[in-house]
């Protein structure tokens, strides 16, 4: 059987495109476009951030140099034709998932992505948050904290635990594994949630009692979702 194609970009000639990360004006976009086989070669193109860039052929990723970091390769995330003439730009996704490439080809808006190297894997009891925040809404004194994986992986936490009334901390990008609730008297425990995937920049709202708790999840244009949680362990 032979190998599964690998996701990526053409070009045809003549397209256009530009890099448009306004928040490192320092950083930098490569494309490296490989040659048609049986050549090896590889052509190496560079974005200009304020005037199009002239780019042709197959590439499979997009390299991004921060300004005094290391370079990051962003994957193709899906077959894509596009051109000639069309244009577009590149620009950081949502939430910083990827970077997103939106064209004009042919008078047709085209969209795709080029996705994070280390992309979350969603396991059947989690929440994928993006950009957005956790806030204690119980009811009683019980406190609240989060422990969830960023994008390359790195597990974290919001300690210390907040109070009634109170988000955990900064926005949050990544997959919540766990909340743990802990009140004055009684042992800490864990509580995980089904699947649920939050749109950019919604938030959601640990809500009911230590004893019996729930998830609100605010949906985008939509109603609330209130997600059960599960007491997986005690602490």
């Amino acid at each position: 059987m032979p190998p599964p194609i690998q996701p990526q970009f053409t070009f045809l000639s003549p397209c256009y495109l530009v890099y448009g990360d306004e928040s490192d004006d320092q950083s930098t976009a490569t494309l490296a476009f490989h040659e048609p086989p049986p050549s090896t070669a590889i052509n190496t193109v560079t974005l200009k951030k304020r005037h199009f860039t002239r780019v042709e052929g197959t590439t499979f990723a997009l390299t991004i140099t921060p300004n005094g970091g290391a370079p990051i390769t962003y994957r193709a995330g899906q077959m894509l034709q596009v051109g000639p003439n069309a244009w577009g730009i590149i620009q950081p996704g949502a939430g910083g998932f990827g970077y997103e490439l939106a064209m004009t080809d042919q008078g047709k808006d085209v969209n795709a992505a080029f996705e994070s190297p280390n992309p979350i894997i969603i396991g059947p009891n989690s929440v994928l948050i993006n950009d957005g925040s956790v806030n204690n809404g119980l009811s009683d004194d019980t406190l609240l904290e989060v422990f969830y994986r960023v994008l390359d992986g790195t597990p974290q936490s919001t300690a210390p635990p907040v109070p009634p009334g109170q988000d955990t901390g900064s926005l949050l990008t990544g997959e919540i594994l766990s909340f743990t609730l802990s009140s004055a008297g009684k042992f800490a425990t864990r509580w995980s949630a089904e699947e649920v995937f939050m749109a950019p920049g919604m938030s959601c709202v640990v809500i009911g009692t230590f004893a019996a708790a729930s998830l609100a999840v605010m949906m985008d244009h939509q109603p609330v979702k209130i997600v059960a949680l599960t007491n997986i362990i005690p602490l």
